[in-house]
Formats: structure tokens, C-alpha cells, sequence
């Protein structure tokens, strides 16, 4: 990047450097720079990094601290991941990612994902803002099916809580489902369930795409889906103690033992869903990974504002939550699958 960005234009204000997590190449890539901003006596210019993808805050990798310190003499102890908001995007004059799946992921995601041109003289032009939707799995089929019924079952991330009243057209209670796959099972739940209003988050975009497609093809009304990440959602986007419900069903077990920090079963993010919660609202789990259920007990346990239905630990799968394809093979395979059901005090 030239320094004429910088000291003709004075034009860039703030930029994001973007990786997956921001334990790496993002760090790395910001603390250079950070540094070649320094050495050009650059100071009001504000240089961040951050993860399309963090649960929670973690540190950079022993060997991205290591490179650093090396070529830029930058101590790393006090860094901790974040992950990239809304409002960070909209206010930034410039977004580099790391890779073009992490830019196709942010486009995925709907959020603004910022590119630059430059003239041929290095000087800045302009920002490019990108909202198409775009992957190499989404077939033409689950793209033509988010455009067309978007405006009626998709939701938008906003800073704002969501009017769930204006949006369902009835006071149902709101039940939230993240990480619903394809949806085939969120759908089956949302059209066997009229009485409930079902809101379901997603980030792999066909798997958006194939549920608005089958929510259609049934017919369902009391379905809304959110191509987001959920911990946004739940802070920004749900009043407290409007949840009737949340549904957490095979999600991501992170099997190695390095990598549990990762789980999205966490403390921190119980205590969040429990505030959302109306009271007797429930949190109802389950996973095949029977470490991850030992967490989760534990996790849940652990709340004092919940209570554990079953009698002795788990529940048995109730007739409610749909089998799916997954946990049917896994059961003829001689899986285990473990189902929590607590509810809020």
C-alpha cells in the first residue's frame, strides 16, 4: 500500500484487517501496519484486527507472537480475538481479509465487506460495498429461493431488539434455534408447532438457503431465519426475557481437547441465553459427542436460575425434536446421542 494513501489523500481513517478467528494472520497483518505506519510518522490512522468467527476472546498463536516480535518488536500479551461487528464495518474505510473465502464469508454473512481501488499513481479512489451473496456451494436454486423470500422469512442483523409482535403478526412465543444446518428439522418443528414462532441462525448459507426453500414448499408462515452470528444476535438484536425457548442441537463439538475453549457451550454464553429467556423458558440441547454432554451438563448445572427437567441427567430424545438424517445413521452406527432440557426459574 503506498504512503500516498495516507499523507496525499488522508482519506483512510480506520482499517480492519479480517481472518477467521484473529488468532493469526490477522494479528500478524495488522502489527505490520501498525509498523509501517509508525516508521512513515502515520498516527492518525487507527489499524484493528478482527475474526469473522469468535466465540470468545482468545490469544494469538504462540508463532504468529513469535513473528512479530521478530519483524516488528510488538509484544502480543495482552491481545485477545474479537470478533468483527456491524457497526466496525460501517465505520471503517477500508476491510482487508486475508483470503477471498474470508471476503465470500463476510458476504455471506450480509455484512459490508469494503475493497479499495487505487488510481494508477497508488492514490485512493474509492470504496467498493458488496452485498451479493456469494459461495461456490450455493446452487442457483437456494439463491433464487433467498432472493425471492427473503423479505418474508429472512431477517437482517440490527443494532436495534427485534419487534417480534410486527414481525410474526401475533405475541407466540419466540423460540430460537441456532446453528439449524439445512432446517429441515427447524421447519418440521415451525409447521407441526402453528402456536409458536420459530427464528433460527444460520451461517452457512446454503444451508439458509435449502431451509427457505422447504419452508416455502410447506407452507410455513411462523418461520424466520437469520444468516448471522448468534452471540450479535442475542446482544443486540433480543430483548431480555423475550425468549420462549432456545434450541441448540449438534453443534460444533470441537473434538480435540486443545480445542474445547471453542465450544460454544460456555458460561458466559448460558448466562446470556438465560437473560433472554421469559421465565419457565427453556434451553434444550443435544450432541452425540458425549464429552460435550458432560459439559453441558456441567455448564447448565451450574446456572442457578435454571433447573434440570430430567431425572437423572439426560432426557431421552423427545418425540418433538424431529430425527434427523445425521443422528439416524449415527444411531445405526451405535452413536450415543445425549438430550438436555432445562428450564429458567
Amino acid at each position: 500500500m503506498k504512503s500516498s494513501v495516507f499523507k496525499k489523500e488522508n482519506i483512510l481513517k480506520k482499517i480492519i484487517m479480517v481472518s477467521t478467528n484473529n488468532t493469526c494472520r490477522s494479528f500478524i497483518a495488522e502489527s505490520i501496519l501498525r509498523q509501517y505506519l509508525l516508521d512513515a510518522d502515520q498516527k492518525n490512522v487507527e489499524v484493528i484486527s478482527r475474526g469473522l468467527v469468535v466465540l470468545f476472546p482468545e490469544p494469538v498463536h504462540v508463532k504468529a507472537a513469535d513473528m512479530v516480535i521478530k519483524t516488528c518488536g510488538i509484544e502480543s500479551l495482552d491481545f485477545r480475538s474479537a470478533q468483527l461487528t456491524q457497526e466496525e464495518v460501517e465505520e471503517s474505510d477500508l476491510i482487508l481479509t486475508m483470503t477471498e473465502e474470508q471476503k465470500t464469508f463476510a458476504d455471506q454473512k450480509r455484512k459490508t465487506v469494503e475493497t479499495a481501488e487505487f488510481t494508477e499513481d497508488g492514490r485512493y479512489k474509492r470504496k467498493v460495498r458488496s452485498f451479493v451473496l456469494r459461495t461456490g456451494r450455493l446452487s442457483d436454486f437456494q439463491k433464487n429461493m433467498m432472493n425471492d423470500h427473503w423479505a418474508d422469512l429472512g431477517l437482517d442483523y440490527q443494532n436495534t431488539p427485534f419487534d417480534f409482535a410486527a414481525i410474526y403478526g401475533n405475541t407466540n412465543p419466540v423460540i430460537l434455534e441456532i446453528g439449524f444446518g439445512m432446517g429441515k428439522s427447524l421447519v418440521d418443528m415451525a409447521e407441526a408447532n402453528p402456536d409458536k414462532n420459530y427464528l433460527g441462525i444460520e451461517v452457512h448459507t446454503p444451508g439458509v438457503g435449502a431451509c427457505i426453500a422447504y419452508a416455502v414448499e410447506k407452507g410455513v408462515k411462523n418461520l424466520r431465519v437469520i444468516c448471522h452470528d448468534a452471540t450479535e444476535i442475542l446482544r443486540d438484536c433480543v430483548k431480555d426475557g423475550e425468549l420462549g425457548g432456545l434450541q441448540l442441537f449438534f453443534p460444533d463439538p470441537w473434538h480435540k481437547a486443545k480445542h474445547h475453549k471453542r465450544r460454544i457451550v460456555q458460561p458466559h454464553f448460558v448466562e446470556q441465553v438465560v437473560q433472554k429467556l421469559q421465565p419457565n423458558g427453556f434451553i434444550h440441547m443435544a450432541t452425540d459427542w458425549e464429552n460435550y454432554a458432560e459439559q453441558m451438563l456441567e455448564v447448565l448445572s451450574a446456572n442457578e436460575n435454571l433447573v434440570n427437567t430430567a431425572e437423572q441427567d439426560y432426557i431421552p430424545r423427545p418425540d418433538f425434536r424431529p430425527l434427523t438424517k445425521f443422528e439416524a445413521r449415527g444411531h445405526r452406527l451405535g452413536h450415543g446421542v445425549w438430550d438436555l432440557y432445562f428450564k429458567k426459574k
